[in-house]
């Protein structure tokens, strides 16, 4: 029998809800702060094949680039300037769309998270070749301000910061 075994929605990484029988509906209300989101839904069927698909939520005041337009330089799409805080435990997808990485004044793209608080840094995010949207998701345990900084290095090693975004959590 090929019936479906469950169906699994999420909110980026995120699990909100197994439905393990029809109907395989989800609602769900969100105090979401503004930003680019993705809807989830992956299937499994009682043979174990799994198919996924996906929808992409856009909360607020949001610039979405342009599909397939030259990007000139790094900028990131989330999270936005509007977004300023994230409750604690919570996950934002930090995304970023880049031109060409990998040659001249743009051999790596790093997207770092620094805690005001603590003086720790993460790394994120690290492209070293291609360009397009990449996305990542990130949250904190604990509350704290935050700082993302978009930074670029070129082939001397020498970094330019593009963008910094400040998140509060909460």
């Amino acid at each position: 029998d090929g019936g479906i075994k469950y169906v699994q929605f999420f909110l980026g990484d995120t699990l909100l809800s197994t439905k393990p029988k029809e109907p395989f509906t989800m609602t769900y209300d969100a105090d979401l702060p503004d930003g680019i989101y993705e809807l989830r839904a992956v299937a499994e069927d009682l043979a174990k094949n799994k198919a996924e698909d996906n929808v992409r939520l856009i909360v607020g005041d949001v610039t979405v680039p342009v599909s397939g337009a030259d990007v000139l330089q790094p900028t990131f799409i989330s999270p936005t300037p509007a977004q300023t805080s994230l409750r604690k435990d919570y996950t934002v997808d930090v995304a970023v769309e880049t031109p060409q990485i990998g040659s001249g004044d743009m051999e790596l793209l790093q997207v770092v998270v620094r805690s005001q608080d603590t003086d720790q840094e993460e790394v994120l995010l690290e492209i070293s070749s291609g360009k397009g949207r990449y996305v990542r998701p990130w949250s904190s345990k604990r509350p704290g301000i935050f700082t993302f900084h978009l930074i670029t290095q070129n082939r001397n090693r020498e970094e330019k910061e593009w963008e910094v975004r400040t998140l509060e959590v909460q």
